[in-house]
């Protein structure tokens, strides 16, 4: 029912009860409406004052009745059934199942949150700079705040940095990294210059191209008219010679019927 039975490896005797801690009690009603694996922390521990995440599943038993107890003199968690603690969080009639208890697994938080995780340290080492944070309700407000779970120094400025979202079971961690030199490459700028310049050579030789083509075909268009000229005063003199050999024609008839009648009259002479 929320109170700490059995650790192991074995410690120290540590008997806390999460639902009569104040600062516990959320992450412990948060873990019964999820019915599911939730993430918790970093937080400190009761006993130690260390940072930890805390890995949670709540364990239901079918089959009982409402007063079980499972031989721990409880009938239930601290404080449920209540206002934040409704009777169905921890039992259900139509199937007779009943929260039982948690089964966790603590994770001391130390390297993750000074930054000294691998992956953390992999950013650090390759110069950039990051933030790992997540959105909690204040228990005090009820406000929506972010809780920063590890941080570099300098922070990275959250108006430049990338930030991607880590999905953790029962919460929602984001990750905001920034390259401490700027994303813009130091090639930018010789590599702008570069192609500005292979593109006005380009444009160049472009326009080079569209002059000479211009010209080629105002050439055409020249060639084109001349050779149509060409044809028409082929085309005439055609003509011309066709009537001049129509012409020559006529006149060697004309001359060879002469020559004939000047035979004629030779022949009528005595």
């Amino acid at each position: 029912f929320g109170r700490v039975a059995a650790l192991y490896p074995p410690r120290r005797n540590v008997t806390t009860d999460l639902f009569s801690v104040p600062r516990l009690r959320p992450g412990a009603i948060s873990t019964l409406v999820r019915r599911d694996v939730v993430v918790l922390g970093p937080q400190e521990l009761v006993v130690g004052g260390k940072l930890a995440l805390i890995c949670r599943y709540p364990v239901y038993i079918k089959d009982v009745d409402l007063d079980e107890t499972f031989n721990t003199g409880h009938t239930g968690p601290t404080g449920c059934p209540s206002a934040d603690c409704p009777l169905d969080l921890i039992y259900d009639n139509a199937t007779r199942t009943k929260f039982w208890g948690f089964t966790a697994s603590v994770f001391y938080a130390g390297p993750l949150t000074i930054g000294e995780d691998t992956r953390l340290k992999w950013l650090l080492d390759n110069s950039y700079s990051f933030r790992m944070y997540q959105h909690v309700v204040n228990d005090t407000t009820g406000v929506l705040e972010e809780q920063v779970v590890a941080e570099s120094e300098p922070p990275p400025p959250m108006g430049k940095a990338v930030t991607v979202v880590m999905d953790v079971p029962g919460a929602i961690w984001y990750l905001a990294v920034y390259k401490n030199s700027g994303w813009i490459p130091s090639y930018r700028d010789p590599l702008i210059g570069m192609v500005c310049g292979v593109s006005f050579i380009l444009a160049g030789l472009l326009l080079l191209l569209l002059i000479s083509n211009k010209k080629a075909n105002l050439l055409f268009q020249d060639q084109l008219a001349m050779n149509r000229a060409l044809a028409d005063i082929n085309a005439r003199l055609a003509e011309t010679k066709e009537g001049l050999e129509r012409e020559k024609m006529q006149r060697d008839a004309l001359l060879a019927r002469q020559y004939d009648l000047i035979a004629c009259f030779a022949r009528d002479k005595p």
